[in-house]
């Protein structure tokens, strides 16, 4: 865990980060109740019943959000946050989540779909949906056909980075090693990694999909899909197998994002 820390550390920009920002200064002076009041009610979803150090947990997961809504410019807070925010916590603790998920922010492709800028999140479901129309023409199909818009799911998924499943799953195992590996692609490749790891658990779960009605396909794609064996630790092996064959280059990428904008004209 110390390596990989280390390694995101030099990704992220860390040091640079606490030369600019100090944790506990910016929540002494944090004075947004509102803000606030929105991340503790997300953050009573994340923290189970059984939880050891439950109101310990949520106070300091309430905190590193809170810190961060008050220096992240216009994207302040948004819902989805309080899984990430969550896991960094319980993997790498208060002060380093803090720092991470602010790292995560200011150097990478993450505030591309939470940002002002719409039309950077409309280039970006556009371009997902076009990639799954090209690597699961079938299943893309009947998606179209039950009238599901693929955004319904692309947004829990990519704004969480599937730590949904951390959430969903740590009751039944800790699959906070997968999680790791799936933060390390998005860090190294940002959203092309995420693409290829959506399309892997679409790819594994498409013959169940295409038999769901419309309720059923929904509840699947939005929660339960982050619920499956897809994401448990077992399935490592296989998401890399799948992702292997299934690679998505950027110049396909930058062709779709072409494509989008002479469409736009």
């Amino acid at each position: 865990m110390k390596i990989r820390l280390k390694i995101w550390e030099n990704i992220l920009k860390i040091e640079e980060i606490k030369k600019k920002y100090d944790y506990k200064v910016i929540l002494i002076n944090a004075h947004e109740p509102k803000i606030k009041t929105q991340i503790e009610l997300d953050i009573s979803r994340t923290v189970t019943e059984n939880e050891e150090n439950k109101e310990i947990n949520k106070a300091k997961v309430v905190d590193i959000l809170y810190a961060i809504s008050m220096v992240n410019g216009d994207i302040k807070y948004c819902q989805g946050m309080n899984y990430i925010g969550k896991f960094l916590y319980e993997v790498f603790g208060e002060e380093n989540a803090f720092y991470i998920f602010l790292g995560i922010f200011l150097h990478t492709e993450y505030s591309l779909i939470i940002g002002k800028d719409l039309n950077r999140l409309n280039i970006f479901f556009y371009v997902f949906k076009r990639i799954i129309s090209l690597f699961e023409p079938e299943l893309a199909s009947y998606l179209n056909s039950s009238d599901v818009d693929v955004n319904c799911f692309l947004i829990p998924w990519c704004i969480t980075l599937f730590t949904g499943s951390y959430h969903y799953l740590k009751e039944k195992e800790d699959n906070s090693k997968i999680i790791l590996r799936i933060m390390d692609c998005f860090f190294l490749n940002g959203w092309k990694a995420m693409m290829e790891i959506g399309i892997a658990a679409l790819h594994s779960y498409e013959n169940a999909l295409i038999n769901l009605g419309y309720d059923d396909l929904i509840q699947f794609l939005i929660n339960d899909i982050l619920k499956s064996d897809f994401f448990c630790c077992k399935n490592e092996d296989n998401i890399k197998n799948i992702m292997d064959n299934k690679k998505i280059s950027k110049k396909l990428i930058k062709n779709i994002e072409d494509e989008y904008l002479l469409q736009s004209k």
